[in-house]
């Protein structure tokens, strides 16, 4: 029903564990405002503009996180009121908000285990009038994991479930935890003026800083990663998503098929020779089993009759129209016949030979081997390793892989105090961003301490050599 996500946060209490689920962000729903005073015990409210709400949806009147606020379903809407299917229980001044939300509850699920079976543990009423619901897990060791999900009571609905979150809180290099500290230092709550979205903005602009600092750095890197599982007469697959600058070899540490040794790298010009005299075209259209001709992405580079080879399978021809891309006069059955149904997109070859690939190339986001993988290779996994990109977060519980963690809340802090001046912070005097830069330019030493940079100098004409 909605892409709302749950955020949670837990805390190991005298008694059990403590759970706060947050309120859900309302800005981008549909809001209309009282257009009079209206006393408790209502259920007619006068609004400014009722048409967009309907029946059986709920609704926050008052601002969400305020005293006052609370949660009602909408008995029917019109032009100029709001009727609630119960009465409201604070009254409500002209001009108070009134604001639609997609659930009225939230579940909450327990697990003995991260990632273990989870189970309903309670089911509790959204708070309006907090920007957190509160729930205690009095029986519960402080070795559960929980998560979240929202409930619209009406028609059993739900939203997303929130990250899983153990019993002890949240990890001190959590994104919760660098926001929560960085607010908590300056004695700041989340609000309308500072909101989490804000939080996690300036964050995330920290750490884009922090990484554009180094090209490769030690902690973002990904080893034995499983790039792509080969077939026969495959020459090429897309590089992974997080490999940082996809169209050089230069965040690559090492590529390899199975067990064996990495592939060396070779630029696109050395790459060619290889595929001197070669056609390579892909299928275009999915043949039958006996169909006897072939559409393929282009057939102008193939020879006017002869043979095509995909994967296993050779096949035959007598005739190719380069206007329509199709080779025909297939047989229908035996030698040279489409004996397998070819999914659009496989590499199609003449004249090639398949072997065990030793070089490799990269452009336009792909990968590309010296020569089409043998049947040897049928199946076998292609490992890499590689620095990878920053990773993106979506959830509080996530964990920033920066191993200063602080530099990021001096960071946070900074960002909070200008925009509290309105962007008008000196930061050469403020303590926070100072200690941001002076934390941020130690992990840059470290890392540069750490590379080693190895001279192999030409003295070749220095020395008799036999």
């Amino acid at each position: 029903m909605s892409t709302i996500l749950p955020k949670i946060k837990t805390n190991r209490g005298n008694i059990g564990n403590d759970i706060w689920i947050y309120l859900p962000d309302l800005s981008s729903f549909e809001k209309t405002y009282l257009s009079a005073d209206e006393a408790s015990g209502q259920t007619v409210l006068s609004v400014l503009s009722g048409t967009n709400f309907s029946a059986n949806e709920y609704i926050i009147i008052g601002t969400p996180g305020s005293e006052r606020s609370e949660i009602l379903k909408v008995s029917s809407a019109n032009a100029t009121t709001i009727t609630t299917s119960s009465v409201t229980i604070n009254d409500h001044n002209q001009g108070e908000q009134i604001v639609f939300i997609p659930f009225n509850q939230a579940e909450i699920s327990s697990a003995t285990s991260s990632g273990g079976s989870f189970s309903v543990l309670a089911t509790v009423a959204i708070r309006a009038d907090s920007l957190q619901t509160y729930y205690a897990a009095t029986a519960d060791a402080v070795t559960k994991y929980y998560k979240v999900r929202f409930k619209n009571e009406n028609d059993t609905t739900y939203s997303d479930y929130s990250d899983e979150v153990g019993g002890v809180g949240f990890a001190d290099n959590s994104v919760y935890s660098i926001k929560n500290r960085a607010l908590s230092q300056l004695g700041e709550k989340i609000g309308d003026y500072i909101t989490d979205e804000f939080l996690n903005d300036s964050l995330w602009e920290g750490r884009r800083e922090i990484d554009h600092q180094m090209k490769k750095w030690s902690f973002r890197t990904s080893f034995n990663y499983d790039a792509t599982n080969l077939v026969e007469g495959q020459y090429s697959f897309a590089v992974p998503s997080l490999l940082r600058m996809p169209d050089t070899p230069d965040n690559i540490l090492g590529i390899r098929i199975g067990s064996g040794q990495n592939l060396s790298y070779i630029n696109k010009r050395a790459f060619d020779n290889y595929y001197n005299d070669i056609g390579h075209t892909t299928v275009a259209t999915q043949p039958a089993v006996g169909a006897t001709s072939l559409v393929l992405a282009t057939t102008r580079d193939l020879d006017d009759s002869g043979s095509v080879i995909i994967g296993a399978n050779t096949i035959t021809y007598t005739a190719k129209d380069n206007s329509t891309n199709t080779i025909s006069g297939v047989p229908a059955s035996g030698d040279g016949s489409i004996d397998a149904t070819h999914a659009v997109g496989t590499d199609v070859w003449q004249h090639a030979s398949f072997g065990e690939p030793t070089h490799y190339t990269i452009y336009e986001d792909t990968i590309f081997f010296n020569t089409p993988v043998s049947s040897d290779f049928e199946g076998f996994n292609v490992w890499m390793d590689f620095y990878r990109t920053i990773p993106e977060y979506n959830s509080d519980a996530d964990i920033v892989d920066e191993p200063d963690p602080d530099c990021l809340v001096s960071f946070v802090k900074y960002k909070i105090k200008d925009k509290k001046e309105k962007g008008k912070l000196n930061i050469s005097k403020d303590p926070d961003y100072q200690n941001y830069i002076i934390r941020r330019n130690k992990l840059v030493d470290n890392e540069r301490i750490n590379q080693n940079i190895r001279f192999i100098p030409a003295i070749d004409h220095l020395i008799d050599i036999d």
